[in-house]
C-alpha cells in the first residue's frame, strides 16, 4: 500500500480495528486517517505543527494526538 503523505512520516501508525482504520501523522501538519479495506484516505486534518509521535485511540473511543508545537487534538469517533 502506498499513500501519498506529502512528508515525512517520524512516529508509527496506529492501527484501529474497530473503526478499521490506519492513522497516520506526518511532518508536514498532516494528519491522515485511511480505511484499511479500500485503502483510500477517509478523512485528514492540517494541525498547527508537525506530527513526530503516534496517536492514541483511548477505551472510549477518542483520538488523540499532539503537534511538535505542544498542540494536544483530540477527535470524538
Amino acid at each position: 500500500m502506498v499513500i501519498p503523505t506529502g512528508g515525512v512520516l517520524t512516529a508509527t501508525p496506529v492501527v484501529d480495528s474497530i473503526a478499521n482504520r490506519l492513522y497516520i501523522g506526518v511532518s508536514n501538519h498532516n494528519f491522515i486517517a485511511v480505511n484499511r479495506s479500500d485503502r483510500k484516505v477517509d478523512w485528514n486534518y492540517f494541525a498547527d505543527g508537525e506530527i513526530r509521535n503516534s496517536a492514541v485511540v483511548t477505551n472510549d473511543r477518542k483520538l488523540v494526538f499532539a503537534t511538535k508545537r505542544y498542540t494536544l487534538w483530540l477527535r470524538f469517533k
